[in-house]
């Protein structure tokens, strides 16, 4: 994930500005096993679009309770 920290700061100078994204985690984040089951959960039953499915199955989990679902 990346994030980007914006401020408005009024200058008379050039409105282009060239902004830069930095990663947000130097790791990916990790997720309790149940919350993982449940992501993984909603993708099946269409809740959550099922293209992020691989996404949530990728993310490391606290417990093993729904890891290897």
């Amino acid at each position: 994930m990346k994030g980007i920290n914006v401020l408005k700061i009024r200058t008379r100078a050039s409105r282009n500005t060239e902004l830069q994204l930095r990663n947000k985690y130097l790791e990916p984040p990790e997720i309790s096993g149940l919350k993982k089951k449940d992501l993984i959960s909603l993708c099946d039953s269409n809740v959550i679009p099922r293209v992020y499915r691989g996404y949530y199955a990728r993310l490391e989990a606290a417990d093993s309770y729904g890891a290897d679902r």
